[in-house]
């Protein structure tokens, strides 16, 4: 039971790092935009 949760939790973790990354890019776009 506690394996299976630890493996959940890596699943978690890494979308929610895929999610924040992309959104730090997409974040860093906008403030491109903004300085020029």
């Amino acid at each position: 039971m506690g394996e299976i949760v630890e493996v959940n939790n890596k699943k978690v973790y890494k979308d929610i790092l895929r999610i924040a990354t992309r959104n730090m890019k997409f974040n860093n776009l906008i403030l491109i935009d903004d300085e020029k």
